[in-house]
């Protein structure tokens, strides 16, 4: 004799008939099917959000980034196993885009997205920062081949990563309550912009603690990258969450102003290097470094935007 299929509640461990779609102790709804129950995001909904977001961005993102770094300065000295540093580091950003976009109780894909940029932009900042020590003490410069396999296999990654985020249908975007002050003051504008500037500062002052924390871990440039990147994205993306009017106009302004300053940076760098041609020759990394750093807060400002949109349809 067969037994009957029953379904425990994971809420309050009572049994009930497999075709139940509440418990009948609690009334906890269960998931559309038994295959789904002990999903881990119901764990996690459990945490605070401020506590999900340490642990997506500044969490992981430092994390991943430390890994990176050691894995790209590694590949200098072995090179002969250089591809396998390089699939390392394009698994390391994979990994850690997905846990972060998993965490996060909110812009689930495009923290993803930015993680992935932010990390992508720390393999830049160890070529360019490699080159001029080489540079600087008249030793040689690394293959360049080593620097197409550091940027062409973590690229690869991120496509791959994009087509596992979009495919990810259990990344729901959970809704963030505006900021308003009650009896309105007139005071609810500034005080969105203000805590959408808070929220991103907040990440950059971290990713820079850690940094001048542990220098040989996480050095001033890599910890510069990820909160060029992902401290921008925040930024746009909440402006438009918790401003209380003219939401996509406060986003698009921030991240306007953020795209002209990495079109003059890259107009003033070429117009210094045709001027100055033997000056600029011997700074040949401040050049490569501005402009890698006002294209990582033009990458941010893009997802922010993405982001921003998403929501507001």
């Amino acid at each position: 004799m067969m037994l009957p299929v029953v379904r425990t509640c994971p809420t309050c461990g009572a049994e009930n008939e497999a075709a139940s779609l509440n418990c009948a102790e609690c009334d906890e709804p269960f998931s559309e099917s038994p295959d789904e129950g002990g999903n881990p995001l119901r764990e996690l909904e459990k945490f605070p959000a401020w506590a999900r977001w340490l642990i997506a961005l500044p969490g992981v993102s430092i994390v991943a980034a430390i890994v990176i770094r050691q894995l790209a300065s590694a590949g200098f000295h072995d090179i002969a196993n250089t591809a396998i540093y390089a699939v390392a580091m394009a698994i390391a950003i994979v990994a850690a885009a997905q846990a972060a976009a998993f965490i996060a109780p909110s812009y689930r894909t495009e923290v993803g997205l930015v993680v992935a940029i932010a990390e992508l932009a720390v393999i830049l900042k160890v070529l360019v920062s490699a080159a001029s020590q080489d540079l600087l003490f008249h030793t040689q410069v690394f293959p360049a081949w080593i620097a197409v396999l550091y940027l062409v296999i973590p690229s690869m990654g991120i496509i791959f990563l994009t087509h596992l985020l979009a495919r990810n249908k259990s990344l729901i975007d959970e809704p963030i309550v505006p900021i308003t002050i009650p009896g309105g003051l007139g005071l609810q504008w500034w005080l969105g912009i203000l805590a959408a500037l808070g929220l991103g500062a907040a990440f950059e002052a971290i990713a820079v603690g850690v940094g001048a924390l542990c220098p040989a871990c996480l050095p001033r440039s890599s910890s510069e990258s990820l909160a060029s990147v992902i401290g921008t994205g925040i930024i746009v993306a909440l402006v438009a969450d918790y401003a209380p009017a003219r939401k996509m106009v406060a986003a698009w302004v921030i991240a306007g102003l953020t795209f002209l300053n990495f079109a003059i940076t890259i107009v003033l760098c070429v117009v210094f290097l045709i001027r100055y041609p033997e000056f600029a020759s011997l700074n040949r990394f401040y050049y490569y470094y501005f402009l890698i750093v006002a294209a990582e807060l033009a990458g941010g400002a893009a997802i922010g935007l993405r982001a921003a949109a998403q929501r507001q349809s």
